[in-house]
């Protein structure tokens, strides 16, 4: 909810400040003042379930802030390495390349960076809430995570497997609503699709490691991927230029993803790839499938428009097919009004 307001509130701002007319500055103006805003309510509504006055603490022990402070300190490198990977790619390009094309092969990134991180609001739900259910079973009952793990993992593939599909058959359209020829930048709109969905299958996992004592991982995760991105950057930016560099960013995150995932395996034995997970990846697949035919056949003679709204329409479909067909009983059961609990045997 925090994030959809927060999103809300920026457009609403922006076209203010573009009625009275302010150029980029109003922009920013627009995304300063919606964060402010949201931080307000989100500490208003904090209030309600939590002292705010203990952020403030007078006392405690040594281990007690300590442990705070190690929690903190795994959490922010992380979350900044997280931040270079989004924002440094358009100035590496920008440099890069030289004069005007730089600032438009830059430009051209970040319009495929945003839509491709449509994928990556299925995975960021999950973990939000993912963190603070496992944290409380982390206290009691740890073999509850397993089922919460996969529960959760499930129902991400259920969403982002038609989802990553209709995004990549429906980019070309989604970025000419941006600028005429913007449809160019569809090779980095893959490659950065095709890594958010690879880091959606893989689950929570990040979010879970945070909260079950694993504080180190996440940063060294963050910092192989920094890594390997860099390195596939280098190698095949003077080639491809800035798909080289969206392909460097993505498989950074696939490996960040892939290693959270396997220190859960092997460490507290999670699995979410476990029964019935081949029942909702099959219909999951069978689902794309169909949103590829009915994308590849329209394309060959339906208005811009139309193939638009009919993609829109299969991925509903596929959603509902998945839904229907890919969720066991006892996973439509939980995620129903009347249970808000995931089942321990699905």
């Amino acid at each position: 909810a925090r994030s959809f307001w927060e999103q809300v509130l920026r457009l609403i701002f922006a076209a203010l400040r573009w009625a009275a007319g302010a150029g980029t500055l109003g922009l920013i103006i627009a995304h300063l003042a919606s964060l402010t805003v949201t931080a307000a309510g989100s500490a208003r509504l904090l209030s309600r379930y939590y002292g705010l006055d203990l952020l403030f603490p007078t006392g405690g022990d040594k281990a007690s802030r300590r442990a705070r402070f190690m929690a903190g300190g795994s959490v922010l490198p992380a979350n900044i390495i997280g931040r270079l990977s989004g924002d440094a790619p358009p100035v590496v390009i920008n440099f890069w390349i030289p004069g005007a094309a730089g600032a438009v092969a830059a430009g051209l990134y970040g319009i495929a960076r945003k839509l491709s991180s449509i994928p990556q609001l299925v995975r960021m739900a999950f973990s939000y809430v993912m963190g603070p259910l496992a944290s409380a079973q982390a206290r009691h009952d740890r073999g509850e995570i397993q089922h919460l793990f996969a529960f959760a993992t499930r129902l991400s593939v259920m969403l982002v497997l038609p989802l990553g599909t209709a995004l990549l058959l429906s980019g070309d359209l989604l970025l000419k609503l941006f600028a005429p020829g913007a449809e160019v930048a569809w090779p980095m709109l893959a490659a950065l699709t095709i890594a958010r969905v690879i880091e959606a299958v893989c689950g929570p996992a990040n979010a879970v490691q945070r909260v079950i004592g694993h504080l180190k991982w996440p940063v060294l995760n963050s910092l192989v991927g920094l890594v390997a991105a860099s390195i596939i950057t280098v190698v095949l930016l003077p080639t491809l230029h800035a798909t080289g560099v969206a392909i460097g960013v993505g498989t950074g995150l696939v490996l960040t993803a892939s290693l959270s995932y396997y220190q859960l395996t092997h460490s507290d034995g999670l699995n979410a790839f476990v029964p019935p997970f081949a029942r909702i990846a099959l219909v999951s697949v069978a689902g794309s499938v169909l949103v590829a035919i009915m994308a590849v056949v329209g394309g060959l003679f339906l208005p811009d428009i139309v193939q638009g709204v009919i993609n829109l329409a299969m991925l509903a479909l596929a959603w509902w097919i998945c839904l229907r067909f890919g969720l066991t009983e006892a996973d439509r059961k939980a995620i129903s009004r009347d249970r808000k609990k995931a089942p321990k045997n699905s």
